[in-house]
């Protein structure tokens, strides 16, 4: 398992569609929104590269300024997970 959290600024006027947007994206959840276009998400995927192309696509969203992770988690190198996905 990977996760990584981030804290997303975006246009106040346009915050809840692009939460809506984002909430569209597999394991995407939103824990907080500060009503002034702060946003803190957490992303999860069984692979890291999918963290990378999710986060791209909330950069890409129109209205978002900025997207900034703050936190990753990985599975423990020996964890069976993570030695199949090096692998492939």
């Amino acid at each position: 398992m990977h996760l990584m959290s981030a804290v997303i600024l975006v246009k106040p006027q346009v915050s809840t569609e692009i939460c809506q947007q984002m909430m569209a994206i597999p394991g995407v959840e939103i824990h907080a929104d500060g009503g002034d276009g702060r946003l803190v998400i957490t992303l999860e995927s069984d692979q890291f590269r999918s963290l990378a192309d999710h986060m791209e696509q909330i950069r890409d969203l129109k209205g978002v300024l900025d997207a900034t992770p703050v936190y990753q988690y990985s599975d423990p190198p020996e964890s069976e997970a993570f030695q199949k996905e090096m692998a492939s």
